[in-house]
């Protein structure tokens, strides 16, 4: 991958009917795990080396000629991609020729089938002999394509809308497709069928493809993958493989916040001159099987803290895997704002001000804080939900937290007060102190916590009682998912009625405008169709149905999504059911 680029937007909304009949707006009917393949011209499509792409001509009689040249022109006019004819001009009687799309049973590309072919054809076929006709795309069994006619030199394959021929959506797992002309006698004889030539002309195919196979990805180093603050700018080196569909982008997450990111996705709608990335969509694996390079970090953009570091790699067919970062990244571009002594107790969180203190006496004379106390004493915490310094909790739930203090040669220090201290993950926190811990005869410490934002969590050692700093620290990183509500003010309703949403986000930050996004649900997959904000809070939205006919039934939800600055990963409301009668 060679660098970052625009992305290319991934369409993941499987159409229904009945949002059809509602009219919601943005519906799509694209799926996840689709991609496109294009072959030569293709209306709105430029491609920089336009190919027959995996299409392949097939001939069971010998005796096909063809034009593998496909010419483009940039006024969409006029020329055809590439076309088929025969020297003799005759097609025998059960013989076929045309193109065909097979996928490979094993190896590469093997994970992949055809879910959809549209494409753009002309046939000019000699008139027959009674009960003697070539049929269209009824050959060897194959998965057939629809009849052709009218002209394609203006992509209007029927001749009239210029959409060409659309074959729907085909049988799951569909792995050979074939459109061509197959010499037929339906008078129960013999005979050979008279063609013009060229007697097909193929201008453009656009073929969906489908895979669901996950692409791999690892992270290799940078100068954020390793020990210690981060400040400034940082890199992450990392590599990705796909062996189907390819890799089309690669992202850098903190706590699933996308903060730095490379993309191969190229724009096929802009002039050939105007694109960008490496990704062609022009065979079967439309994106390179490949991708490393190094990605620059600005971690200021983040407030500052202890997170989780992700690289996430997708395919072209939006199917993607993260590889985690095994311990928290901790980033430290603002001085931190409080220095306490003596802690407070358990139950001071959140309004906690900046407190400065001075030692009482001098740290020589000082009582030691622990049996065995040691200024180069270590220190190491872990979630005992993920046993790593990072977790991912459910809002509200609690949170455990261990740990052990020990000296330089191993021996762990008894009875040492710890402190614990919170910083939310928003811009400008504080480092706010929460409680005081100690350490049992094993150097053992345990500390429960609520998952009411995500945030950074230190424990800090004072060797002595009376020092003003810490002699050893340890952060380790808690990221909550939103709890988002939403309820509707009726369950049921007629057409032109209109229904209003209701929420909230618990624990949001006060001020804080988040968006929300309303979403309905379409087959498998969701549709926002709606975004509002938050105030104090809450949220409110309505929605007022006007083409809904007969009887739907539509399910809703909330989502907020992660942002950098807003103390929550992602999260969804529970789903509201909402009945309309036409």
């Amino acid at each position: 991958m060679k660098k970052p680029t625009s992305l290319r937007a991934q369409a993941s909304i499987l159409a229904v009917s009945i949002l059809s009949a509602a009219g919601l707006a943005g519906a799509d009917d694209a799926k996840a795990g689709s991609y496109p393949m294009y072959a030569c011209d293709v209306p709105g499509v430029y491609l920089a080396s336009p190919t027959k792409a995996a299409w392949r001509y097939y001939d069971n009689a010998g005796q096909v000629a063809h034009n593998d040249t496909c010419v483009t022109q940039p006024n969409r006019g006029g020329a055809y991609s590439f076309q088929i004819n025969y020297p003799t001009g005759i097609l025998q009687q059960n013989a076929g020729v045309g193109l065909e799309l097979e996928i490979p049973s094993t190896g590469p590309q093997s994970a992949i089938s055809i879910e959809r072919v549209v494409d753009w054809t002309e046939t000019q076929l000699t008139a027959m002999s009674p009960g003697q006709a070539p049929a269209w795309g009824l050959n060897l069994g194959a998965t057939v394509g629809t009849a052709p006619g009218g002209s394609s030199s203006g992509f209007d394959g029927t001749g009239t809308t210029g959409a060409g021929h659309d074959s729907g959506p085909l049988p799951a797992g569909t792995r050979t497709r074939r459109l061509g002309v197959l010499c037929s006698y339906m008078g129960g004889g013999y005979g050979n069928c008279t063609l013009p030539s060229p007697f097909l002309r193929i201008r453009g195919l656009k073929t969906t493809l489908r895979e669901d196979a996950q692409p791999t990805a690892s992270i290799d180093g940078g100068t954020l993958a390793s020990a210690g603050s981060h400040s400034g700018t940082k890199t992450v080196t990392y590599s990705a493989a796909d062996g189907e569909s390819g890799v089309e982008r690669v992202e850098v997450l903190l706590d699933g916040v996308v903060v730095a990111k490379a993309s191969d996705a190229r724009d096929l709608s802009r002039q050939v001159i105007q694109q960008t990335g490496d990704c062609e969509y022009i065979g079967l694996r439309a994106c390179p099987a490949t991708a490393s390079g190094t990605l620059s970090v600005n971690t200021a953009g983040v407030p500052d803290g202890a997170y989780a570091l992700e690289v996430r790699a997708t395919d072209a067919a939006g199917n993607s895997r993260s590889a985690a970062y095994g311990q928290p990244v901790v980033i430290d571009n603002v001085p931190d704002t409080v220095v306490m002594q003596p802690a407070p107790t358990q139950g001071a969180v959140g309004g906690a001000t900046r407190v400065t203190t001075t030692p009482s006496s001098p740290a020589s004379t000082a009582p030691d804080n622990g049996v065995g106390a040691s200024s180069n004493a270590t220190m190491r915490a872990t979630f005992a939900a993920s046993r790593r310094g990072v977790v991912t909790s459910r809002y509200g739930k609690k949170v455990l937290i261990t740990g052990q203090l020990e000296r330089p040669d191993g021996t762990p220090i008894a009875g040492a007060k710890l402190h614990v201290l919170h910083q939310d993950k928003t811009f400008g926190a504080a480092m706010v102190p929460v409680a005081e811990i100690t350490t049992d005869s094993t150097g053992t410490f345990r500390h429960v916590t609520t998952a009411d934002r995500s945030r950074t969590i230190r424990i800090g050692y004072r060797a002595r009682h009376a020092d003003a700093e810490f002699a050893e620290t340890t952060d380790i990183a808690l990221s909550v998912i939103a709890r988002v509500g939403l309820t509707t003010d009726r369950a049921a309703l007629r057409n032109g009625q209109t229904v209003k949403f209701r929420g909230s986000v618990a624990g949001a930050p006060q001020g804080s405008r988040k968006v929300v996004e309303l979403q309905v649900r379409k087959g498998k997959s969701w549709m926002t169709f709606r975004s509002t904000r938050l105030r104090s809070g809450r949220f409110s939205e309505s929605y007022k149905f006007t083409r809904t006919v007969g009887t739907a039934k539509y399910v809703f939800r909330a989502r907020v999504r992660a942002e950098a600055g807003f103390p929550f990963n992602t999260g969804e409301s529970k789903q509201v059911r909402v009945t309309v009668r036409g």
